[in-house]
């Protein structure tokens, strides 16, 4: 069962069937779907026949949905789309901090590159967790 949103996402409510954890992704089917997430603590916890309802993405050009978040039965919501590792804001801040230091231009441009990229994707975070709420 599918609920459209007018804001390209989707839910898709169902039980997980066909499930294949690899190393790097967790593949499943759920009602006539493919579902592939990458394979993170939270994923990796899925089994067949849990009961899920998960937050998908409308294809950008192409034919696959991208799982955003799910929630297992009522529970806790999993955030499954991307983030920016620690090490990379560490590598922003140090790039700004030297770039304010030496005053060098590049320097400051990398590190606002990288604090817009991680405000963006933060965005994207709050609107997909967002949707779960009841309207």
């Amino acid at each position: 069962m599918s609920e459209r949103r007018n804001n390209g996402y989707r839910f898709v409510d169902g039980e997980i069937s066909g499930l294949k954890i690899a190393r790097h992704a967790v593949d499943f089917r759920m009602g006539n779907r493919r579902i592939t997430v990458e394979n993170t603590p939270d994923t990796s916890t899925l089994q067949n026949g849990d009961c899920v309802r998960a937050l998908l993405q409308e294809p950008l050009g192409d034919s696959l949905f991208h799982v955003l978040a799910f929630q297992k039965s009522g529970g806790r919501i999993h955030y499954t789309g991307p983030t920016l590792t620690l090490y990379l804001t560490l590598v922003g801040a140090a790039l700004l901090a030297t770039g304010l230091y030496a005053g060098l231009t590049p320097l400051l441009v990398s590190a606002s590159s990288l604090f817009v990229l991680d405000w963006i994707i933060s965005a994207q975070k709050v609107e997909a967790l967002r949707q779960f709420r009841p309207e």
